[in-house]
């Protein structure tokens, strides 16, 4: 059963010493970052009212002077000041509040007979140094982070398989709602500028129906700029419908290559550069095969389509996994112990474009995926493999690390 997400809470206050603020959509669309909101009067003629002076997107006012004359009631509505202190924070969406960051060259106001007073002088104000949060909107960049929510997101890292949960700011998956959701996370700072949303895929299944009746399943929030509300409900509520399954006794597997074509898929039409940061643990199920290797391959090939598509793909792996370990081509084969850290790499280096390198990890589907031959594989690899980064997650400040990393690389 698919489950969607969508909360949104807007609010924005306006007010003549504040120009920064904005969470509503009273005043402001919820799809562009509101800054710099342009000298907006009240309805009427009483000079008292307050006259916002081209607030350009920062903490300063653009005006010394909020009352457009104060002793006068001639005026049938306050005049808007600072026309050029745009909605976008200035123009280019640069973070500067008007050509030259001001509120309106020298702009002067009707509101009233004797209202002689001037909107401020010219560009004393400014919308955040060097785009700030509300100013500059990324180049329009949506990031979605797709997490593989199964039952090793709350038992590691240290409880593998032991059916018993952490306590939830010692599992993975509080180090990734740490990173993302909150004042102290390190999405916090891309609030109102950068589009982001979370996908929690899995499904699920219990011992009697080894197929999922649907499969991708996805708790989902779309990408946005107002997204810190979003992503802490997102959160909050995968633990709750985790807990639900475990009493239940559902089993969640992990069909990641269906999920990445489904999340390719939801950005049809969009416009603006696209990217998925995959946040992947253990062993990749399909929607038809689980618990093994099966799914390597396919999971490549999904990374691999999607940068057909338009979709740059980060990867995050959480802890290491000694399942990825493969025989080694030596006279006698030992076990080689970075086939995790190789299926990063190729992850990562089929998300960006760059060679996959060879399927030495892909061996493991050999004579284990339901046929007696050797699997036939399906992604593209190369002789060498590129070198694509790639992150690997094992404490709450990786985490944090590799969230912050990837957006500065999205946004700088």
């Amino acid at each position: 059963m698919a489950i969607v997400i969508r909360w949104a809470v807007l609010s924005c206050v306006l007010s003549v010493g504040l120009a920064s603020a904005c969470d509503s959509a009273s005043k402001c669309e919820p799809s562009v970052p509101c800054s710099g909101v342009a000298g907006d009067s009240s309805t009427g003629g009483d000079g008292s009212s307050n006259l916002e002076a081209g607030n350009a997107g920062s903490s300063s006012n653009a005006g010394s002077s909020s009352n457009a004359g104060s002793s006068s009631n001639a005026g049938s509505s306050n005049a808007s000041a600072g026309s050029a202190g745009s909605r976008q924070g200035g123009a280019g969406n640069t973070g500067n509040g008007g050509t030259t960051s001001g509120a309106g060259a020298a702009g002067t106001l009707n509101g009233g007979a004797s209202g002689s007073a001037q909107a401020g002088s010219a560009g004393s104000a400014q919308a955040g140094a060097g785009g700030t949060p509300g100013g500059s909107n990324c180049g329009g960049a949506q990031v979605l982070f797709l997490i593989q929510r199964s039952g090793a997101l709350f038992e590691q890292p240290g409880l593998a398989n032991t059916g018993e949960k952490l306590a939830l700011e010692a599992s993975y998956f509080g180090f990734l709602q740490a990173a993302l959701a909150g004042n102290a996370s390190a999405a916090k700072p891309y609030s109102g500028k950068l589009s982001i949303g979370v996908s929690f895929l899995f499904a699920t299944r219990d011992a009697v129906n080894a197929i999922p009746a649907i499969c991708p399943q996805l708790a989902e929030t779309t990408p946005s700029p107002l997204f810190d509300g979003r992503l802490t409900a997102a959160f909050s509520q995968s633990v709750t419908d985790h807990d639900a399954l475990v009493t239940a006794k559902q089993k969640e597997e992990a069909p990641v290559p269906e999920s990445i074509a489904s999340a390719v898929a939801s950005w049809s039409g969009a416009s603006g550069a696209r990217h998925l940061v995959l946040i992947t643990t253990a062993m990749p199920d399909t929607c038809t095969l689980f618990d093994g290797p099966c799914g390597i391959d396919a999971t490549v090939k999904a990374v691999q389509a999607a940068k057909a598509a338009g979709v740059t793909t980060h990867v995050i792996g959480l802890g290491h996994d000694n399942q990825f370990n493969y025989p080694s081509a030596d006279p006698e084969p030992v076990a080689v112990q970075t086939g995790y850290e190789e299926y990063l790499q190729q992850l990562a280096n089929a998300g960006s474009g760059k060679p996959v390198g060879p399927p030495n990890v892909e061996k493991l589907q050999d004579y284990a995926c339901g046929t007696p031959e050797p699997a036939v594989l399906t992604a593209s690899y190369s002789a060498a493999p590129g070198d694509a980064k790639y992150h690997q997650v094992k404490t709450a400040t990786d985490a944090k690390t590799a969230v912050a990393e990837i957006l500065a690389s999205i946004c700088p």
